[in-house]
């Protein structure tokens, strides 16, 4: 029980990192490792894959000419994916994608979007999206979006009392050290 305990703690502060690094909330960050995990992705692509998604955006609305391409055959509006937070962005555009018939079409987009990834995100995009992770999450994400901030501090802080402890014993080998060397 323990050791559970200390693992949701665990994924809550790296929740926490990564909802700074991609400007999701929480529960929405775990909705998609789970979406990701379901997919055959895994849930560490998350991050990297957000950043590619947001990247190829705001590329496009900077005036590339190739990611204004991709996103105007997909029928997206470059404006509307703006005022979306990133699980939005991700839903609208796996949604476009996977409304491709073509699957070399649809390959390529995706490939456009998330870079080399974009092939392992068809089966993501094929499976419908979050609907099925936020039905195995159940009431997990919500309780996770109110308590990872907690989490991730105690578990800052029991890293913080293990280097402590080990701290001691470096003070202790260096107390007994000279006489192993006579």
């Amino acid at each position: 029980a323990a050791h559970g305990m200390y693992e949701a703690m665990s994924q809550g502060g790296e929740l926490v990192d990564l909802s700074e690094r991609t400007g999701l909330a929480i529960d929405k960050l775990m909705e998609l490792q789970v979406a990701f995990d379901q997919a055959g992705i895994g849930a560490a692509e998350v991050g990297p894959l957000v950043n590619k998604m947001q990247n190829a955006i705001a590329d496009a609305a900077a005036g590339s000419a190739t990611g204004q391409k991709t996103f105007a055959a997909l029928g997206l509006s470059l404006e509307e994916l703006g005022t979306m937070d990133a699980a939005g962005q991700m839903e609208t555009i796996g949604q476009a994608i996977a409304n491709i018939e073509d699957p070399v079409r649809r390959t390529q987009a995706s490939m456009d979007i998330f870079g080399k990834s974009g092939g392992k995100m068809l089966a993501l995009f094929a499976s419908g999206g979050l609907g099925g992770a936020q039905e195995a999450l159940g009431g997990q994400a919500q309780l996770m979006a109110q308590n990872a901030a907690y989490f991730d501090e105690i578990t800052d802080k029991l890293g913080t009392a293990a280097l402590k402890v080990q701290g001691f014993f470096v003070g202790m080998a260096s107390e007994v050290d000279p006489y192993f060397l006579e």
